[in-house]
């Protein structure tokens, strides 16, 4: 889970993440798939989570574990690009098909 709060006077989106650690980073609606974007009103949160919108990591290059931290940038279309420090919750393995 993570929460987004907007301190300012302007409604801003969150566009999009990057890591250093990632091949890449995506917005994903649990249910809908890939997301575009997620509006926070000025004064506003955006809480992030499997249950609605969150970030996916995809391609780690370095061996991360729960309660990792690893370095996150998140854009924004006003704000920018804002650098935070993000802990790791919980740690999805994908084990390749086994073919009998």
């Amino acid at each position: 889970q993570m929460v987004i709060r907007n301190t300012g006077k302007v409604t801003d989106v969150l566009t999009g993440a990057s890591s250093p650690l990632a091949e890449r980073i995506e917005l994903v609606h649990a249910e809908k798939g890939p997301h575009k974007s997620v509006e926070i009103k000025a004064g506003g949160r955006a809480e992030l989570s499997t249950k609605s919108v969150y970030l996916r990591v995809f391609g780690f290059n370095k061996l991360v574990d729960t309660y990792d931290y690893f370095p996150l940038t998140l854009n924004f279309k006003k704000a920018g690009a804002v650098k935070i420090e993000v802990m790791v919750e919980d740690v999805a393995i994908e084990l390749p098909k086994l073919i009998n």
